[in-house]
């Protein structure tokens, strides 16, 4: 009796343990990948940076690789294991989970930005006036929305010394449209915010109807910052502003220097880079609380995190044959001290993404490369196949990118 007591209750405690075992393994499986989507550029939270217990093989093998003869790519989009992307040559393509061309469809322009993905819904802002909203499941487009505004082109044979029109007669004009979008769209609440030459506009993602809309001050910009109660850009004359979302009054203006990075905020502080230097500016007031020493960065973005600043920048080739290396460097965000930087051979790097503990990125030598933030240690670095020139995007376990090899296209995802 006793022993059969025993063996009960032993056989209990042995299933007691596998069913902890295995619930303790489903929920380290439900939670070791706890983004499975990047829906735009720079991923979920504009900032190209996601929580993840995400840590690829030492030696990366691709999942699949997606072939097409076109333009150059624009950054990878994910949602639910579709990939979305546009082209140079005005196609729009979603690749499903295992890389199967699932539609493609053309626009009326080149795309260079990348597409937004909401709810189903595709929204491409080609190298036009125009601005699509595309059915993410089947390829058919939804609403299409002009925003632009019209100007006086003056018709005249004279012409000054820098070949800019003489108005002779200003009846003689023809009426033509501006607008061209300048960055990509993103998703803010729901809604869609574009940015063209002139305007900035907020947009129903379901019918492309606009919300709200107003002037920003000329010239080609940045990639906006968007926060919960203003959007902070830069311009071509290195100016960097605050506008309200909802009103779009301008708050403040900042006079900089050589800037080139879209603006980041981090504790309620803007910081954008020029040149050689990170500026700090008070985001409610303009204030410019000063700057240190960086290195000269030129990408869209850079990336803040833990206190820490992260840059990188293209190598070259002198004309006696010499390469100087690209290398991302890590500086202390309070004191600008240099915490570690990375070497790599190849001449071109892409923009950084973070994943967890790790930063991603491709090269034009065909490597994607990762390293631990806070040492800067390589985890690993996997040739692909040619030259990587967009950003890699994250989601679900893989990461995704683009290639050329022989003037052809490739899309990849890894794990």
């Amino acid at each position: 009796m006793k022993l059969n007591l025993f063996l009960l209750c032993f056989s209990l405690f042995f299933i007691t343990q596998c069913f902890s075992q295995t619930n303790e393994q489903q929920i380290n499986k439900s939670t070791t990948y706890n983004n499975e989507n990047w829906p735009q550029y720079m991923g979920p939270n504009m900032n190209a940076k996601v929580k993840s217990e995400y840590i690829p093989s030492a030696h990366p093998e691709i999942s699949w690789e997606f072939k097409y003869d076109g333009g150059t790519p624009t950054p990878l989009v994910v949602d639910k294991g579709t990939t979305f992307f546009g082209t140079e040559s005005k196609n729009v393509y979603a690749i499903d989970s295992i890389g199967n061309l699932k539609w493609k469809v053309e626009l009326d322009s080149r795309i260079k930005h990348s597409p937004l993905i909401y709810e189903d819904i595709l929204v491409v802002a080609p190298d036009s006036t125009l601005i699509y909203g595309i059915n993410a499941l089947n390829g058919n487009i939804i609403w299409k929305r002009e925003f632009s505004y019209e100007y006086k082109s003056y018709i005249s044979d004279k012409k000054d010394m820098f070949g800019r029109t003489i108005v002779t007669d200003p009846d003689k004009f023809t009426i033509k449209k501006m607008g061209q979008n300048e960055a990509p769209p993103f998703i803010d609440k729901g809604q869609v915010l574009i940015t063209t030459y002139h305007h900035f506009g907020i947009l129903d993602i379901k019918t492309g109807k606009t919300q709200s809309s107003f002037q920003k001050n000329q010239g080609k910009i940045s990639i906006p910052l968007i926060t919960d109660d203003a959007i902070y850009t830069t311009n071509r004359y290195n100016k960097l502003f605050a506008y309200n979302k909802d009103t779009g009054k301008l708050k403040w203006e900042t006079k900089l220097s050589e800037l080139e990075t879209k603006p980041i905020l981090y504790k309620d502080t803007i910081y954008t880079s020029s040149y050689y230097y990170l500026n700090k500016i008070d985001k409610n007031s303009g204030e410019n609380l000063g700057a240190f020493h960086s290195i000269e960065s030129r990408k869209e973005y850079d990336i803040i995190d833990n206190e820490t600043y992260y840059t990188s920048k293209n190598g070259y080739h002198t004309h006696m044959g010499v390469n100087y290396g690209s290398y991302l460097t890590a500086f202390d965000l309070s004191t600008g001290e240099e915490k570690w930087d990375f070497n790599i051979e190849g001449k071109y790097i892409t923009e950084l993404i973070m994943v967890g503990d790790y930063i991603y990125f491709g090269d034009s030598s065909g490597r994607i490369r990762g390293v631990h933030k806070i040492t800067g240690e390589k985890l690993f670095s996997g040739y692909i196949g040619g030259s990587i020139d967009t950003p890699l995007s994250y989601a679900n376990g893989k990461l995704y990118g683009a290639y050329e090899k022989n003037e052809k296209y490739v899309i990849f995802a890894v794990e």
